[in-house]
């Protein structure tokens, strides 16, 4: 997988400058996911666009801010930590005016519509909110994967999506890899979140279940090109989320 392709400058700016404020350290997946997404689509539809980069910090900055806004509830009311709570208020908020300035500064808007992101905002915070209305109770699987989907899943459809919108691909392949991101990020999310508020008990659904799902849907996009970029972040997540790559065939 071509891993770092895009640098996301801005969104790694920022947690740079306000990393003594907020305990964020970052793994492979989150480091390298949202990027990897987009140069896929570039690579499989054999054309590339200076708005690629572009969307790739978009994105992360849009999960930085999830990132950080999900760690309040976390944190204490008193003191200090209620001091941390509004920091991390504040450090959200800042990467999510980032990504529409971005959006915005980069005439991005010409290509995309702004629907798309007010969308996705909306969407991952209707997410995080029915994460804390249901923190005391036990998620049930239909419930926990909606959330996901709501949340990265979301997120990573929107890169798949628009990345090929931007390289002016139809609308059927753009709706395959929508779903493809989309896939990726619910595998993402239940191979990483053993455990929410309350539990997420035996009824979590598996990685593996999302990871067939995206390599039916990879197989499908072979008509549009070479698809070996999705394959390879298949296997990046597998690797990463200890899942046994070679009971999907790649």
């Amino acid at each position: 997988m071509a891993q770092g392709v895009y640098d996301c400058p801005r969104a790694y700016e920022i947690l740079s400058a306000y990393s003594d404020f907020v305990d964020i350290k970052l793994d492979e997946i989150e480091m390298n996911l949202c990027s990897a997404m987009v140069d896929a689509v570039s690579r499989v539809l054999g054309r590339s666009h200076k708005n690629l980069a572009v969307l790739a910090d978009i994105l992360m900055c849009l999960y930085l801010s999830d990132l950080v806004h999900k760690k309040i509830k976390a944190m204490g009311v008193d003191g200090d930590e209620k001091s941390g709570r509004q920091y991390a208020v504040l450090l959200g908020d800042y990467w999510l005016s980032e990504s529409f300035w971005q959006l915005i500064s980069h005439c991005f808007y010409a290509q995309v519509s702004l629907r798309h992101f007010t969308k996705l905002v909306k969407t991952m915070k209707e997410g995080a909110l029915r994460r804390w209305q249901l923190a005391q109770e036990q998620f049930g699987r239909e419930e926990l994967s909606l959330i996901w989907e709501m949340e990265r899943g979301a997120m990573m459809a929107l890169g798949g999506k628009l990345a090929a919108e931007i390289l002016d691909a139809n609308a059927a392949a753009a709706t395959l890899f929508e779903k493809f991101g989309c896939c990726l990020g619910m595998a993402w999310a239940a191979g990483v979140e053993t455990a929410v508020d309350g539990g997420t008990g035996s009824a979590a659904p598996a990685p593996e279940d999302f990871l067939a799902e995206a390599k039916v849907l990879a197989d499908e996009m072979a008509c549009f090109g070479d698809v070996t970029a999705l394959y390879e972040i298949l296997e990046f997540l597998a690797e990463h989320l200890s899942v046994r790559s070679e009971m999907f065939g790649f």
